[in-house]
């Protein structure tokens, strides 16, 4: 279950976020202890450029490769050649680390799912992909639609329940048949950037708390971890 890059082990440990790449925020991002990225927006051979050379490797989000997402797109056969199209336009980029294929798609999109892990497979056997569920006790029937799964449990500020990151991570290590990699999702934000109306009433995770769930996460298997999210953390700030 362990990444290799250049021949060496790789364990992920990056945040997600929603940003328009710029020199600063890259610089800003790479002088935490992060050595990988998910972000949502679509970076350029140039983006894929400016990462590299602050030795961040790239999950490149191929997830809104569907018939009527926010990319708009009037057929699934328009999405798939999107989707192929930037497979092949930076598969061969240094920076790409993996391809994101799933955010949180129910069971319904089963057919799409596993032909997007059909065409990357085909297309770039080299890198693997990644899903993300919080459908935990249904990891078990994606099987066959990624190389490497996470779920994504957020406690602080939601259920209260640190414990819930334990269960999460060991079901989704289960529902793998423990043939899979794990990349977990911890929380990294307040859930009041989300539910302004609940804000006085939500809080962003302590150090320990946060601490907390990266190592229980591990402790239960997983063999990656990466963080939501950045931008919430510079919406507060800013």
């Amino acid at each position: 279950g362990r990444t290799v890059v250049g021949g060496r082990r790789f364990f992920p440990f990056g945040m997600f976020m929603n940003e328009v790449l710029t020199p600063e925020l890259a610089k800003t991002y790479a002088e935490g202890p992060f050595n990988c990225v998910m972000n949502y927006r679509h970076a350029s051979r140039a983006d894929l450029d400016l990462w590299q050379r602050h030795g961040i490797r790239v999950i490149y989000p191929l997830q809104e490769a569907f018939k009527g997402t926010t990319l708009e797109f009037t057929s699934d056969a328009g999405a798939d050649r999107w989707f192929a199209d930037r497979i092949r336009a930076f598969r061969d980029h240094p920076a790409i680390l993996a391809w994101y294929l799933n955010d949180e798609r129910g069971l319904d999109c089963m057919p799409r799912l596993l032909e997007h892990q059909r065409l990357a497979q085909t297309l770039d056997p080299d890198h693997p992909t990644w899903s993300v569920l919080y459908q935990v006790p249904d990891v078990s029937r994606y099987l066959g639609t990624f190389d490497v799964m996470g779920s994504d449990p957020y406690p602080v500020g939601n259920s209260g329940d640190l414990n819930q990151v334990w269960d999460w991570t060991v079901g989704t290590v289960k529902g793998c048949r423990r043939l899979k990699p794990v990349w977990q999702v911890p929380q990294a934000f307040d859930w009041g950037a989300y539910w302004p109306d609940k804000a006085d009433k939500t809080r962003m995770p302590t150090r320990d708390e946060m601490a907390c769930m990266g190592w229980t996460a591990i402790a239960g298997g997983a063999n990656g971890l990466v963080w939501y999210s950045f931008s919430p953390l510079k919406k507060m700030d800013g």
